[in-house]
């Protein structure tokens, strides 16, 4: 399963911002 690169950065941003919400509520 070929995924786009820009996919994976957005998913990752996407994660990381939920990671960073969660962690600072």
């Amino acid at each position: 399963m070929a995924v786009p690169v820009r996919h994976l950065v957005a998913v990752t941003a996407c994660v990381s911002g939920v990671a960073h919400t969660y962690m600072a509520a």
